[in-house]
């Protein structure tokens, strides 16, 4: 064993804190399948897959729309639309005491993320 003197102690717990405020931080990561009883639903699954495989959600939340259509004029006091804008769901599957609550997002009727929220009840 080194022995260490009080400069020298300083100089590795500084250099320890220094180092480990440089590491990048761990990421949340969002999960790419959801297992609901015996099924499993991936992102990319539909609507129609998801209610077969999981039953309803405990709650459904309309957040608005995805891909906003342009508007453009082409004569004046007349708008045409181009483009399409998707409806954006989530979906709340509570698994319980102990368990968590997963957020289903929809656009349109994809599946598009899979986060897993707090603890349910």
């Amino acid at each position: 064993m080194i022995p260490m003197n009080k400069k020298t102690s300083v100089f590795a717990i500084s250099s320890i804190f220094l180092l480990s405020m440089t590491l990048p931080a761990p990421s949340v990561a969002e999960d790419t399948s959801f297992r609901c009883g015996n099924e499993t639903v991936s992102v990319g699954d539909s609507t129609y897959v998801v209610l077969k495989a999981c039953g309803d959600p405990a709650r459904k939340e309309k957040t608005g729309t995805a891909g906003a259509a342009k508007r453009d004029r082409t004569t004046p006091g007349q708008k045409t639309v181009k483009g399409a804008s998707t409806k954006v769901e989530k979906w709340y599957y509570d698994e319980g005491y102990g368990g968590y609550v997963y957020i289903l997002t929809f656009q349109g009727n994809t599946l598009r993320k899979i986060e897993k929220g707090g603890r349910g009840r």
